[in-house]
């Protein structure tokens, strides 16, 4: 999965996170990982319940993977997320909030960028080819002198 890899890329998920690894090393996502309202949780114990959540572990955002071999910053399979730390072949995969939002806590921002509008499209193809009217007339008149 091509976006998954991205993602991790961008920050969020595999190496980011050095849970379980020798010597082990906090990633910045896992700086918002939370077992219960105030609770950080840096362990990889399978039985352990470790979620995503921005505001102090009041609200759970989505699950981490707490299965052994995987990426510890990786979604638990919930839902058919972009991030799971197992996909399924040819399932399509949905970005939803919890990813928006967890790209946007290290460091991407994620304002919509405006697309030009129809008059502006048109106003630019007219000095376009106006620009080249006055170009061709310049060559002819090199020319024919």
């Amino acid at each position: 999965m091509a976006a998954h890899e991205i993602n991790e890329i961008l920050g969020i998920g595999g190496p980011g996170s050095g849970l379980g690894q020798s010597p082990e090393y906090v990633g910045v996502l896992d700086l918002f990982r939370y077992s219960a309202a105030g609770v950080r949780s840096y362990t990889t114990s399978s039985s352990a319940n470790s979620y995503f959540s921005i505001d102090g572990g009041v609200t759970k955002l989505a699950s981490f993977s707490q299965a052994s071999g995987t990426d510890y910053a990786d979604w638990a399979s919930e839902t058919a997320r972009v991030q799971n730390a197992f996909g399924s072949p040819g399932a399509i995969l949905n970005i939803g909030p919890a990813l928006l939002t967890a790209l946007d806590v290290v460091g991407w921002n994620l304002a919509p960028v405006p697309e030009p509008s129809t008059l502006s499209l048109i106003a630019l193809g007219l000095l376009s080819y106006g620009g080249s009217q006055i170009r061709r007339r310049c060559q002819r008149s090199i020319v024919a002198a």
